[in-house]
C-alpha cells in the first residue's frame, strides 16, 4: 500500500517536473516493490530523456541484475564508469555483482576503488572545513 501511494505521487511529479529526480524516485520505487515490468518501462522512458544520468543508469543496471541479466548489468555499469570513473555507486554495484559471482579479483578491484574514493571524499571534506 505504501508503495502505491508513493508511485502515484511520483507519477504526478514526473508529469509536472522538467527534472530527472522524480523519474529516479519513481523507477527506484518500482524496483523496490518488485514491479519489474513497470520499472523497465519507467527506466526506458527516463533514459531516453536523460541518457547519461548516472542514477538512472545504475537503476537500469540493478533492474538487469535483479532479472538475471548480469552481462547487461555489467555492460551498463562499465559504460557509466567510462563516462565517470569516480562514480562511487557504480563501483559499489559492480563490487556487489562480482562478489555474488565469486569473481574475487574484480570484486577486490572495485572495493579498492570504493576505498580510494571514500578517502578522497574525506580529504576533500576536511580541506573544505579547514580552509
Amino acid at each position: 500500500k505504501k508503495y502505491d501511494h508513493a508511485i502515484e505521487q511520483f507519477k504526478k511529479a514526473v508529469n509536472i517536473s522538467k527534472d530527472v529526480e522524480p523519474y529516479t524516485f519513481l523507477c527506484r520505487t518500482y524496483l523496490e516493490s518488485n514491479r519489474y515490468n513497470e520499472a523497465l518501462n519507467c527506466l526506458e522512458s527516463a533514459t531516453k530523456l536523460y541518457p547519461d544520468n548516472e542514477a538512472l543508469l545504475n537503476q537500469l543496471a540493478l533492474y538487469y541484475k535483479h532479472t538475471g541479466n548480469l552481462k547487461k548489468s555489467i555492460s551498463i555499469l562499465t559504460r557509466v564508469l567510462n563516462q565517470k570513473s569516480d562514480s562511487l555507486i557504480t563501483h559499489k554495484n559492480l563490487y556487489l555483482i562480482y562478489l555474488d559471482e565469486e569473481n574475487i579479483e574484480k570484486a577486490k578491484f572495485h572495493l579498492n576503488k570504493i576505498l580510494e574514493l571514500i578517502e578522497l571524499h574525506s580529504i576533500f571534506r576536511i580541506y573544505k572545513y579547514i580552509s
